[in-house]
């Protein structure tokens, strides 16, 4: 049996308590593991935080982002989609780690971590919709 909820919310800093109290209530009724949650919880936060960041198209009005999770009984999906500016975070180039505190640059750490903690990424853009999916097998 899959189960999916969506979230249609304006993609505004302000708004993140109601998108992590969307995120958490899935989380719980599907009675998916406490111990797989932290890689959900920081996409969820870091890319909507993101889209509220850098999203705002030319007419400086805040996208809207829809917000849908999905778990079919092996894994769980995460999709935010939005109508903010075109913009493909997977093209980010993979921060140095290895640097310095102080001698790196700002930015692009989130992305990264995201990435390495999900099993498969993918973006597109179609139209004037951005769309990121992440997939993780949750055992």
């Amino acid at each position: 049996m899959v189960v999916q909820r969506q979230l249609r919310i304006s993609a505004v800093a302000e708004s993140l308590p109601d998108v992590m109290a969307f995120f958490h209530d899935f989380w719980s009724t599907t009675a998916l593991p406490d111990a797989s949650a932290f890689p959900f919880e920081l996409a969820v936060e870091e890319l909507f935080l993101n889209v509220a960041s850098h999203g705002a198209t030319a007419a400086a009005r805040a996208p809207e982002v829809v917000i849908t999770l999905q778990y079919d009984g092996a894994d769980a999906v995460l999709t935010i989609e939005d109508d903010g500016r075109a913009f493909d975070p997977l093209s980010l180039p993979e921060p140095d780690t290895a640097a310095a505190v102080p001698d790196r640059a700002v930015g692009g750490l989130g992305v990264f971590l995201v990435r390495k903690l999900m099993d498969t990424v993918t973006y597109e853009h179609t139209g004037t919709h951005n769309r990121l999916s992440l997939r993780k097998v949750i055992p």
